[in-house]
């Protein structure tokens, strides 16, 4: 009975481990090579950056691929989505614009221009309706995967997640500074940065092949 549960559980996470072990191995290692080894390893246009990037373009090229042979339409819109991430990833809202879009200085200062604002804001009300409209069309079954604990659906999850965790590590660990060793924090930041497109990759080929052996038994 107890190994039947044990092989359940590891079923329900069968998408996460995988990540999770190498995840918490980089953090490890990070930690462990000089400093000035890590840094180049992390830095801006480092390894660990371009990886971070190139998944999510495996991820969207995954969701075309999966959308096309499953008839999958959903999958076009996640596919845009990752590809919107992989772009975020490689600054590319900044290569043209006067500086970052996502700061409300943006908005705020005289050195932009009126025209240039005005097709960013316009960009930005599309995208968020897109978003929007995703979300309102997915939301309910994406819960009740969650509830009935579908791998594929805590896969991704573990991603969702990752994009906050992401965040409040950006903004460093707090104790870590206390001790002079603030700078390992984008150690944790950039690995994990890396991993959250692994888990969105790993939950559309769980997704797969659950949707075709659902054909098959059909």
């Amino acid at each position: 009975m107890r190994i039947n549960h044990l092989n359940a559980k590891l079923k329900v996470y069968s998408g996460v481990i995988p990540v999770v072990i190498p995840l918490f191995l980089l953090i490890l290692l990070l930690n462990i090579l000089p400093e000035q080894t890590a840094h180049e390893l992390i830095k801006e246009n480092g390894v660990i950056e371009v990886l971070s990037a190139a998944g999510y373009i495996i991820a969207a090229l995954a969701g075309v691929i999966i959308s096309v042979r499953l008839n999958w339409h959903t999958g076009f819109s996640v596919s845009f989505i990752m590809l919107l991430f992989g772009l975020r990833e490689m600054d590319f809202h900044e290569k043209f614009t006067t500086m970052g879009i996502f700061k409300i200085k943006f908005y705020l200062s005289p050195e932009v221009g009126i025209v240039e604002k005005t097709i960013v804001i316009l960009l930005m009300i599309l995208l968020f309706v897109f978003l929007y409209n995703f979300l309102k069309s997915n939301a309910r079954e994406f819960l009740n995967g969650f509830r009935k604990k579908k791998p594929y659906i805590i896969t991704a999850s573990a991603g969702l997640l990752s994009l906050p965790a992401s965040k409040v590590l950006d903004g460093g660990l707090q104790w870590l500074d206390a001790i002079g060793q603030g700078h390992r924090a984008v150690y944790f930041e950039e690995s994990l940065e890396m991993a959250i497109p692994l888990f969105f990759i790993i939950a559309m080929l769980q997704f797969y092949r659950e949707e075709s052996r659902k054909g098959v038994a059909g």
